[in-house]
Order: structure tokens, then sequence, then C-alpha cells
């Protein structure tokens, strides 16, 4: 079982994890760096993931790769937007700060579901196939 699942549920723990240390370490460069040492771990588990066919199909590679783009995206989007506040091309008084509350497990529990779900269908078509 833990072969099946353990580059999704690695992936999902960096994911976790990396939003927990943005809210507790809320720093535009703890933010960077944090978000570059997850995209890195976990573009490492891609990368294993597909030398050792860990993936179902294509579909199952592509919604792992999602979830190391939304780290990317959510890294960047915070310096982005930093850098935007800087220079006064956005109102401070009326933007909140990324990654100050736990909104963010709203993000973690829809892509986990969606690739939950759709390993153990495939799985499952897997195992009729068999029989």
């Amino acid at each position: 079982m833990w072969k099946k699942w353990k580059y999704t549920a690695l992936t999902f723990l960096v994911y976790i994890l990396t939003f927990i240390l943005w809210y507790r370490h809320p720093h535009h460069l703890s933010v960077l760096y944090i978000g570059l040492i997850s995209l890195t771990i976990v573009s490492l588990f891609i990368y294993f993931s597909i030398n050792e066919k860990y993936f179902i199909n294509k579909t199952d590679r592509n919604c792992h790769i999602i979830v190391a783009l939304d780290l990317f995206l959510e890294t960047f989007s915070y310096e982005i937007r930093s850098i935007l506040e800087y220079f006064d091309l956005i109102d401070k008084n009326r933007t909140h700060l990324l990654h100050k509350n736990f909104n963010f497990l709203i993000c973690v529990i829809e892509l986990g579901s969606i690739i939950i779900l759709f390993r153990f269908i495939e799985f499952r078509k897997l195992s009729k196939k068999v029989k």
C-alpha cells in the first residue's frame, strides 16, 4: 500500500508544512526561501516518481505537477505583492498579507481530494481489469 501512495503522501506533507511554516514565518524572505526549498523537494519527488513509474497515467502525473505549480505561484505571488506594495502600486490598507491565516487548508483539501479520489478510482479500475 505504501508503495502506491508514498509520493502522494510525501508531497502533501511538504505542501501542508510549507503553508504552516509560511504562517509562522511571514517575512517575505522566509516565504521565498521556504517556498523554494519546498518546491525543490516536491520537484525531486516528481522526478523520482516518474523514474519509478509511480504515476498511474498522465492525468495522475499532471495532478501532482499542479501541486508543485501551486507552490511556485504561492511563493512568488507573495513577492510580487510585496514589490507592488513597496512601490505603492496597490493600497496597503485595502490588501491583506498572504499566508497570514489558515485559508490555505481549503486549497490543500481541494487538491488532496482531487488527487486521492482520482487515484482510488484508477486503482479500482486497474484491479477490475486484472480480475
